[in-house]
């Protein structure tokens, strides 16, 4: 039950917030789609928090250096995106080109400054 609950949030959740970001990317800035997406992620982790119980925990936060630095997660599921984008302020992520075949998002993508390589 839990895991039905939980994917009709993520589709709920994905599906409006990625319309509300299209249209954020129209918005002259990064600071609107930004916001939006900011804020999907918060709703996502949440729902992973409520629905599907999972408890997010983060290690060596006060290990990272002060000003900018590359962090790399292990990527052993989708929801790793999620917990790191949660975690930072002002983050630049790498992500495969599959994202842009959906519609709108890469529009989105190149918004947020994401940085597509072909996979």
């Amino acid at each position: 039950m839990r895991s039905l609950a939980f994917n009709f949030a993520y589709w709920v959740l994905s599906i409006g917030y990625g319309l509300a970001a299209a249209l954020a990317a129209l918005v002259p800035g990064r600071r609107p789609t930004s916001r939006v997406i900011r804020q999907y992620v918060r709703r996502m982790v949440q729902a992973m928090r409520l629905l599907a119980g999972i408890r997010i925990e983060v290690r060596g936060r006060e290990r990272l250096p002060e000003g900018a630095y590359i962090l790399a997660s292990k990527h052993q599921s989708w929801g790793d995106g999620f917990a790191t984008y949660d975690q930072f302020d002002d983050l630049a992520f790498v992500t495969g080109d599959h994202l842009e075949k959906f519609p709108l998002l890469g529009t989105v993508l190149r918004k947020l400054g994401a940085i597509v390589v072909n996979n």
